[in-house]
């Protein structure tokens, strides 16, 4: 399930579909142990955050923060906090976020 929304900064308007610089989100596998892999493709230069929540809203780490540049990306989530150690087993939203678009897809981690 992949939820995004866009809006202009200036309008609060959508941006037309053209303008859309992320394409193609997939986290897998869902349910996932130990790995999650999460695949994107970039279809402009973008400056994007790729970030993991837990159910209750706390952001357990962060996989990317940076320039992500025309093409396929891939991240893996090791189900790792930000400090090294495992999460429980549960149910976690993958965040992605840049410029005017917001991603939020929901996995789910079963140790």
């Amino acid at each position: 399930m992949t939820d995004i929304q866009f809006a202009d900064r200036a309008t609060d308007a959508p941006p037309a579909a053209a303008s859309l610089a992320v394409q193609h989100l997939r986290a897998h596998p869902n349910p996932f142990n130990p790995q999650l892999a999460v695949e994107f493709e970039v279809t402009r230069s973008i400056e994007l955050e790729i970030s993991i929540y837990d159910a209750r809203g706390v952001r357990v780490g962060v996989l990317a923060n940076g320039a992500f540049y025309q093409g396929s990306h891939r991240e893996v989530w090791a189900g790792l906090d930000a400090d090294g150690w495992p999460v429980a087993s549960g149910v976690y939203f993958l965040v992605l976020q840049g410029d005017a678009m917001r991603a939020t897809h929901k996995v789910s981690l079963v140790r």
